[in-house]
């Protein structure tokens, strides 16, 4: 590699001192001097000049396609960031197009690296982290009742009642409640924002990133799960909050996911 830059070394000077020596007798014979030629490399290519031709018609004004939907914030796990009320594209590593509109009072949690996304209502656990959720999930394979029978069937839940059908903002799907059974050898964590006395559910920790793990947010929550048939794709959601506030922040859910609409 090194001789091959010495020669070419060699060759340029030559060319330089015949370019001199052109220029010399040029100007010795009155006349302006012409510029010297570009020299090239042995692995150059010229390229002609593009004359571009006059433009004989006006301009097309193209359209440019933008959403009219906000995109929502990320936020690292666990703390949720609050956000304005207003029309959202789902995020599109979840991989189903869907749009909502959100009303205000709401905060997200939405982190990439561990495909989660929930949105919060109101309340808060003893680190501050939220209380109330609605936690989406996509589903890669699976009916939505075989979904809901491998949740339903986990031994951290008392499930409340058998699976039923249900209809979300058009979407046909199945739906159960259960309540997170005790946990009081859960210490808690406060470094992994995890509170004592919450329950592991690894029946939908598969859903998220691997090394990903997925609790309640406190101890002994009702929770609701929904299977919804979205197109093509299965959407998973689960709604939690403790007892005492749940029948009030699932209408809450619900006002938000009757809005639901898959973008084509």
């Amino acid at each position: 590699m090194t001789s091959r830059f010495i020669g070419l070394e060699k060759v340029m000077k030559g060319i330089l001192t015949l370019n001199i020596v052109l220029m010399l007798i040029v100007v010795s014979c009155g006349r302006a001097p012409s510029p010297a030629p570009t020299v090239l490399s042995d692995t150059a290519t010229s390229i002609p000049p593009t004359i571009t031709p006059s433009s004989t018609s006006e301009p097309t004004n193209t359209a440019v396609s933008t959403s009219a939907f906000r995109a929502f914030r990320s936020a690292n796990c666990c703390k949720a960031k609050t956000i304005e009320a207003g029309e959202y594209e789902m995020p599109s590593w979840l991989g189903i197009p869907l749009t909502m509109e959100v009303g205000s009072g709401w905060s997200v949690l939405n982190e990439k690296e561990a495909r989660l996304f929930l949105l919060a209502g109101k309340g808060q656990n003893e680190f501050k982290d939220p209380s109330q959720v609605l936690v989406f999930m996509a589903v890669p394979e699976g009916s939505p009742q075989s979904v809901l029978a491998s949740i339903k069937d986990s031994s951290e839940l008392s499930p409340i009642g058998e699976i039923m059908e249900t209809t979300i903002a058009g979407f046909p799907g199945w739906q159960f409640d259960a309540m997170a059974k005790p946990n009081a050898g859960n210490k808690g964590s406060a470094a992994n924002s995890i509170p004592a006395g919450a329950q592991n559910l690894p029946a939908i920790n598969k859903y998220f990133a691997p090394g990903f793990l997925w609790t309640t947010w406190t101890a002994e929550p009702h929770l609701r799960f929904v299977a919804l048939e979205v197109g093509e794709h299965v959407l998973l959601l689960e709604i939690e909050s403790p007892p005492a506030g749940f029948e009030a922040f699932a209408s809450e859910t619900d006002q938000v996911l009757q809005t639901l609409k898959l973008q084509k």
